[in-house]
Order: structure tokens, then sequence, then C-alpha cells
């Protein structure tokens, strides 16, 4: 949330209050860059979120440890992109092994199209590109190992099907359009 504390959501538990839904994790403290501010976070199979700044400083947290701590990771920005949407994919069906996909930009860039590709999650955290993206998606995956992506900031707003190789479409669906400018999401 905006107060920087961490957050499980429970759709199982959704019910007479959707209060219910959310357990608190705990609170993150990274030491990034005075005034920098969480940009877009993705939590891998193992439990431990990677959460990009907009500072374009990249950290990421154990879940599973109390309290949590951020560890700052060697993750300088490259070919332009300094930060990014980001989620993990399954990389086929039932396989336990996952790609990090992003979207992003230069740290001041307006957000009319962005960079796609992928980022190696071993250090040093080389990014592979693999094509461009019109709007500034939060990108998501599936267990089946499928690729979407939410654009907000697109007219109409949709959740689109990548394709892996190059962030193609490989299908969409459209969204209700949206009023006013949006400032944040996730997907």
């Amino acid at each position: 949330d905006q107060d920087r504390t961490l957050l499980s959501f429970d759709p199982q538990k959704l019910g007479t209050s959707s209060i219910d839904a959310f357990t608190e994790v705990g609170r993150i403290s990274c030491t990034a860059e005075l005034g920098a501010e969480p940009f877009s976070m993705a939590v891998d199979r193992n439990a431990t979120a990677w959460i990009i700044y907009d500072s374009g400083e990249l950290f990421t947290v154990d879940l599973l440890r109390s309290p949590l701590e951020c560890v700052k990771t060697v993750f300088v920005p490259q070919y332009g992109i300094a930060k990014f949407g980001m989620g993990f994919v399954a990389n086929e069906p039932g396989s336990r092994e996952e790609t990090l996909f992003i979207s992003g930009s230069e740290l001041n860039a307006t957000l009319t199209s962005t960079r796609f590709g992928t980022l190696n999650v071993t250090a040093p955290h080389q990014l592979s590109r693999r094509g461009t993206l019109m709007g500034a998606p939060e990108i998501s995956g599936t267990g089946d190992g499928r690729l979407w992506a939410f654009f907000p900031n697109v007219v109409p707003p949709k959740v689109a099907e990548l394709e892996k190789s190059d962030g193609g479409i490989l299908r969409f669906f459209t969204a209700q359009q949206l009023s006013g400018s949006p400032r944040a999401w996730a997907f």
C-alpha cells in the first residue's frame, strides 16, 4: 500500500467483507534514493519479491523471513530501460522454471511505448530486448506458461495475451474506457 505495507490477498476469503481477504505480510523499507518510490513488483516461485523503484534501483525481499528485509541487487539500467513493469511466467505448462518478463522505459520517459524483454534474475541481471509495446503495461503470467499484460493507458484499455518471443499480441480483450489518467496499476 502507499505506506509500503505488503499485503497478501486470498480470494477464497472473499465474503461479507473484502477486508478479510487481506493479510499483512510486513513493511518494506528499501534503502532507495531519497524520494524514490516503488514502481513495480513481481513475486517468483521461491517467495522472493522483486521490486523496482522509479529511480531504477532493483531490490529483492524474501517474503518468508520476518521481518522483511530489502536487498539491493547489482542491476544497472540497460538499453534505455531503467524502470519497468514485470511479471514471472512459467517457461511452459507445468514447469517450475520461470522467466521474468519486463516492459520498461527510461526514468523520465513518457509512457506511450515501452521496450519489451526479459531480465536474468541471476547477477549481473542482464536484460534481453525482444520487442516494443504500445503503452506501459503491467505484466503477469499463468501457471500454464502464458504471458498477459494490462494496458490501462491505451485507447481503449485492454488486457492482452502476448507472444513471449517478441511481445506480439496473440489475443486481447478491451476494457471500459478509464476516466482521467491512470497513475498506478497492478496486474
